[in-house]
C-alpha cells in the first residue's frame, strides 16, 4: 500500500531500502524529477547526531520503534487540534540519526570563529532589536538560504521543481525564492558578482541531476532551518544531487566546502517526498 495510503494521523514506517525503479523521462529525454516535493516527514530527524548514536547512522529496532510511536503522538495530536489533518506533520518517520552523514560522527564540523558567531547572533537576536541588521534575512522576509530552504521547519516546506530543455527551476514554499538552473554548460558568472542564493549550473550524471553552485554572498544565511546556524562565508562551493528513486521519492544530497566557516568538507542527505 502506498504510504499516503495510511491512516493520516499515525506515522508510516519507512526503512531505508528502495525497490529497483526506471526513472521516467522527459519528453526531450532527461531524468523527470519534476513536481512538488517535500521535507515534511524529516522533521523528526535531527541535522547533527546526537552523542548517544555515536558514528551509528541509523537507528536501532528499538529506538526506532520509540521515534515510530513518538511520532505518531504528534500527529494524533495535530489531528484533534485543529481537527483535520495536515500534511506538513508529516506522514513518514526514518532511521537515520541524522541528516549530517559525513563525517561519520554526525556533527557539523564547525570552526571555533563560525561557532562564536552563532553564539553572538543568538546573543543579539533574543533582545529587542536597535536596527533591522540585528534580526536574521529569514526575520525579514528576504531569503533564507539554499539550506534553510530544504531543510525542514514547522511549515512551508514545498520544493516546486520544474523542468524545460536546458533548464531546470526550483521555487521554494517559504519566502518563495527560485533558483534557475542552467544544463547547457555555460561558466559560472563572473567573481565579482555576489547572489543570496549563488550561482547554480546543472547537468545529468545517469539519472541524477548534479548542480553546483558558486558566488554566494558571505555571513548572510547558515545551514541550519530558515537559514539559521553556523553563518556561510563567500567562499562557500555546493554539489547537490538530485535523484529520483521511487514514483514520490526524491533522494537529495548537498556536500558543502567552506574553509572560512567549517574545518573540513561535509555532507547531508535526505529523501523528501512528491505531494499528489
Amino acid at each position: 500500500t502506498p504510504a499516503g495510503a495510511q491512516a493520516p494521523s499515525r506515522a508510516v514506517s519507512t526503512g531505508t531500502s528502495q525497490k529497483p525503479y526506471t526513472t521516467p523521462k522527459t519528453p526531450w529525454g532527461d531524468p523527470d524529477i519534476s513536481g512538488t516535493w517535500s521535507s515534511d516527514d524529516l522533521r523528526n530527524v535531527p541535522v547533527q547526531r546526537p552523542a548517544e548514536y555515536g558514528n551509528r547512522a541509523e537507528l536501532t529496532d528499538a529506538e526506532y520503534a520509540k521515534r515510530l510511536a513518538a511520532a505518531g503522538e504528534a500527529r494524533d495530536r495535530e489531528l484533534n487540534r485543529v481537527g483535520a489533518f495536515r500534511n506538513d506533520v508529516g506522514t513518514r518517520t526514518f532511521r537515520q540519526t541524522s541528516l549530517v552523514v559525513e563525517p561519520a560522527d554526525g556533527k557539523l564540523p564547525v570552526t571555533a570563529e563560525a561557532q562564536k558567531e552563532v553564539e553572538r547572533r543568538q546573543q543579539q537576536r533574543s533582545n529587542p532589536p536597535s536596527s533591522w541588521t540585528d534580526r536574521s534575512l529569514y526575520d525579514r522576509c528576504i531569503t533564507r538560504g539554499v539550506f534553510g530552504s530544504v531543510l525542514p521547519v514547522i511549515y512551508g516546506n514545498g520544493n516546486f521543481i520544474f523542468q524545460s530543455p536546458g533548464v531546470v527551476s526550483i521555487t521554494y514554499e517559504m519566502v518563495h525564492d527560485t533558483r534557475i538552473i542552467p544544463l547547457d554548460g555555460r561558466p559560472h558568472i563572473s567573481n565579482g558578482i555576489r547572489q543570496y542564493m549563488g550561482d547554480a549550473r546543472g547537468h545529468f550524471e545517469g539519472d541524477t541531476l548534479v548542480v553546483e553552485t558558486t558566488n554566494f554572498m558571505g555571513d548572510t544565511t547558515g545551514v541550519g532551518g530558515n537559514g539559521g546556524g553556523p553563518p556561510t562565508s563567500d567562499v562557500l562551493h555546493i554539489v547537490e544531487r538530485f535523484t529520483r528513486v521511487a514514483p514520490d521519492v526524491l533522494n537529495y544530497e548537498v556536500s558543502i566546502t567552506d574553509p572560512k566557516t567549517f574545518t573540513k568538507p561535509w555532507k547531508m542527505r535526505m529523501p523528501i517526498y512528491r505531494h499528489r
